[in-house]
């Protein structure tokens, strides 16, 4: 065996390899969020979308774009397309009231 074709192997292998790695972070890169704030825990989400008709329960997380005093508590600038994440705590009917730094309801 000479050496073009342990190279030709090689470059095979390789791109049997990074082929489908390659598929699956194109894939996968809109559907995974890291939660940055400690409010989660710094958690990896894999994301889901709303149904048609689908409600928000109690419990469930919500993604939205970051409001723009998120940069302020952060500290830091954030980009116009940075994203923020949540958990709904409150049930229908409930109030959420702010008071100094801390959310409750009712």
């Amino acid at each position: 065996m000479n050496i073009d074709d342990v190279q030709k192997k090689r470059a095979i292998i390789a791109l049997a390899v990074m082929v489908p790695a390659v598929i699956l972070c194109l894939w996968t890169g809109k559907r995974i969020f890291y939660s940055l704030s400690p409010s989660l825990g710094y958690k990896l989400f894999w994301l889901t979308p709303v149904k048609s008709g689908q409600e928000i329960q109690h419990g469930d997380y919500v993604l939205f774009p970051a409001p723009k005093v998120y940069s302020q508590l952060a500290g830091i600038n954030l980009p116009d397309s940075a994203k923020a994440m949540k958990r709904v705590k409150c049930k229908h009917g409930q109030t959420l009231t702010l008071q100094g730094r801390y959310f409750f309801c009712d």
